[in-house]
């Protein structure tokens, strides 16, 4: 991200096919914050291991409709938005 070395959007940077990333998904490293998958150190291929990593992958139009919500810890009113 522009002004913060340390922070980046990683759905472009990660190339395993079967980590998943969402589009509004980043991710702070002091080291190398485009590596993502360097720190993946449980995810066993050959087991068919399947990340899914999203922080709130939703359309940007429904994240500021529902902003109340997610700054909450009220998880089933978050879950009752998802359904929107």
């Amino acid at each position: 991200m522009e002004g913060f070395p340390r922070v980046c959007f990683i759905k472009n940077t990660v190339r395993n096919p079967n980590i998943v990333i969402g589009d509004y998904t980043y991710y702070d490293d002091p080291d190398d914050s485009a590596n993502f998958e360097r720190n993946m150190l449980y995810h066993f291929q050959f087991m068919g291991d399947r990340e899914v990593i999203a922080w709130l992958d939703w359309p940007v139009e429904q994240i500021s409709q529902h902003l109340d919500v997610i700054a909450s810890a009220d998880i089933e009113a978050l879950r009752a938005c998802r359904r929107d």
